[in-house]
């Protein structure tokens, strides 16, 4: 692990240099299999009105690439202005990447997750989805994540703090001493 005293903040982060890299493998196989789902998705037609169509791979893989773009481009702009607010160390990704993607890999795969279904929500609704609404949409993507995420985490120490203190033991009053 790794403790950073200014921000008070331990990340966890793997031993050894060839851990940390797996999680850099991690996150870009994940990418590929979302890209590989949504060519699967274009070579099945389990019914009638399926909106990914074999003919038009080329364009579904182009928006959903242009949908990750997005993603990463916010990725890059919340990053720097992290950077600017915290010491941190690990929260500089360009201090060290392969470090800071080890400590951040759940959220980084989360960013990969959930923008892959918005994608598959979205072409139902939006069949010819360009390249430029997708990339758009990937910067929100990963905004609106980013703003659920504090809202939870504010909610979540909040509700925390209260129950704790409704558990924290209450000092009772020593029993009163009469002096004869």
């Amino acid at each position: 692990g790794y403790y950073d005293a200014p921000s008070m903040t331990v990340y966890r982060v793997a031993a050894t240099r060839a851990k940390q890299r797996a999680s850099v493998w991690h996150v870009l196989l994940a990418i590929l299999l979302a890209h590989g789902l949504v060519l699967l998705a274009c070579y099945v037609k389990p019914a009638t009105g399926w909106p990914f169509e074999w003919k038009q791979w080329p364009g579904v893989l182009t928006s959903c690439a242009f949908l990750f773009l997005g993603v990463a481009a916010h990725g890059v702009i919340q990053g720097v202005t992290v950077a600017r607010r915290s010491p941190a160390a690990l929260s500089h990704p360009w201090n060290d990447w392969v470090t800071w993607a080890n400590a951040h890999e759940a959220p980084l795969l989360m960013s990969v997750v959930t923008p892959t279904l918005v994608f598959f929500i979205l072409r139902f609704s939006m069949p010819n989805l360009g390249a430029a609404p997708a990339f758009f949409v990937g910067y929100s993507i990963d905004s609106f994540t980013d703003v659920l995420i504090d809202r939870f985490s504010q909610l979540a120490a909040g509700r925390a703090g209260a129950l704790l203190d409704t558990l924290k033991p209450k000092p009772t009053a020593p029993p009163a001493v009469s002096n004869p």
